[in-house]
């Protein structure tokens, strides 16, 4: 867990910081509410401690601002203030914050809070994990891979790095289901699932787009060695051994790939050229890979 401490008394972001390094956290420190921005804007806190009396803007302003700005994501934001006032509680709360702190800080109050504020931040990431997360594959889900289609996007427009999408159908889907069953359809989609996850980096996405067919987003990587990856993708998931009742199950699947073109701002055309080597690739026999360029 992540902690940010802003208060403009020296004394307390010194004492705050030992004490929350000796219970294990990362943590950073600042003295104003635009240095908190200025850092928020550019990393994650999971839990931020703000002192109510800031020099320029609040700490309830502060709380306003992350949460109008960074709204992906739960932040524990906790106003720590030695005003008593309900009045103040309240315009705090409204104001985006959860919790208070008095002052002067109580140690063993200072860890409640940052234990409540840990389960309600592992609780938002399980929920929004399992919300972003197609259940049977284990990859996203359709939506989750659109939206992080349109981040990298955006990220590119700043800089300018190489996207590439990748379409992928499993082979004659329906036979597997029909001659070996449900249950071994869905092994097959999730060992698949499993396979193309072996290839994509953190700074990849990759989607299950409905049924047998997923999407890859490979970011700052030349169409060459997209193609490439595909083409070893395409005998990894052909060498998959899976059997039913002492049945071998051949799974094999067809690929079609297309770069991002520099002047586009949305991912469904890149997706729709793909998607157009992909049904080349089944035409012309399927278990291939073909690129589309443009």
């Amino acid at each position: 867990m992540r902690v940010l401490v802003v208060d403009d008394s020296r004394f307390v972001r010194e004492m705050l910081q030992a004490v929350l390094l000796d219970l294990g956290y990362e943590v950073a420190v600042c003295e104003t509410a635009e240095e908190a921005e200025l850092l928020a804007s550019g990393d994650w806190f999971d839990i931020v401690l703000v002192d109510l009396n800031l020099p320029g803007k609040s700490g309830i302003e502060l709380c306003w601002d992350l949460r109008v700005k960074h709204p992906p994501g739960l932040q524990y934001l906790v106003i720590m203030t030695t005003m008593t006032q309900i009045a103040t509680h309240i315009e705090a709360l409204d104001g985006g914050a959860d919790d208070f702190m008095p002052k002067p800080i109580d140690i063993g109050l200072l860890r409640a809070r940052l234990r409540l504020g840990e389960r309600l931040v592992r609780a938002h990431k399980d929920m929004h994990r399992l919300a972003m997360t197609d259940p049977l594959s284990g990859v996203l889900n359709r939506r989750s891979f659109f939206e992080q289609a349109e981040d990298a996007l955006r990220r590119r427009q700043r800089t300018v790095e190489s996207l590439a999408v990748v379409m992928v159908d499993i082979d004659h889907f329906k036979r597997v289901n029909d001659g070996f069953g449900h249950d071994m359809g869905d092994e097959v989609i999730r060992q698949v699932a499993k396979t193309l996850q072996g290839a994509v980096r953190q700074t990849d996405c990759i989607g299950r787009l409905g049924g047998e067919e997923f999407a890859i987003l490979f970011s700052n990587t030349g169409i060459d060695v997209v193609s490439l990856l595909a083409e070893r993708l395409r005998k990894r998931i052909a060498e998959l051994a899976l059997r039913s009742e002492g049945r071998l199950c051949p799974v094999t699947a067809s690929f079609g790939v297309s770069p991002v073109l520099p002047d586009e701002d949305a991912i469904e055309a890149a997706l729709k050229r793909a998607d157009s080597a992909l049904y080349r690739s089944k035409h012309e026999g399927r278990n291939r890979v073909t690129v589309l360029a443009a």
